[in-house]
């Protein structure tokens, strides 16, 4: 989610340097997840933050023992749980925390309507709602929707369909 939030941020600030942008299961304010749509970057900022510093007041070992659960959150097969855990684990933690506590607090929503490109977005089923309402405004959009079950890491949960969203995409 986080490349995404990053390649819509080039498309709407450098359009000139895109042709194209396909996000994958990124909202345009990933804290609408636990807030709802109103939620605004002053009410998301001291949730991150705290969320943040606990994050890194965990001993190591307990951190490590909070990745299995995390993993099973963003994606389903246990094998693809264990592949995330290992990827959380081996990044540098204060460099994630920092990496989440920036996409908490980004609200990309005032950008949509401003996109010059065409955008293709995959998303994860649970978060149709907000992904029609967040790009809703995109002059040029494409909406897939990933099958049923699939979480965050749509290209392990629903490779078939992430390959034909993919393969659309680098044929428009």
């Amino acid at each position: 989610s986080l490349g995404g939030v990053m390649a819509f941020e080039l498309a709407a600030r450098h359009p000139e340097h895109v042709g194209r942008v396909m996000i994958v299961d990124a909202l345009a304010f990933y804290s609408e997840i636990a807030a709802g749509p109103t939620v605004t970057v002053a009410q998301a900022q001291p949730f991150a933050d705290q969320l943040g510093a606990q994050m890194l007041s965990l001993p190591q070992d307990r951190f490590e023992a909070t990745l299995p659960a995390n993993a099973a959150q963003m994606v389903t097969a246990p094998a693809d749980q264990a592949r995330v855990a290992a990827w959380m684990k081996a990044s540098d933690r204060s460099v994630m925390v920092r990496a989440m506590q920036e996409d908490m607090t980004t609200d990309l929503r005032p950008l949509v309507s401003t996109l010059t490109v065409a955008v293709t977005v995959i998303y994860e089923k649970p978060l149709e709602e907000l992904m029609r309402a967040d790009y809703a405004a995109a002059p040029s959009k494409t909406l897939v929707a990933a099958a049923p079950g699939s979480k965050h890491f749509i290209m392990f949960d629903d490779p078939d369909g992430f390959d034909a969203a993919l393969d659309a995409f680098l044929k428009g």
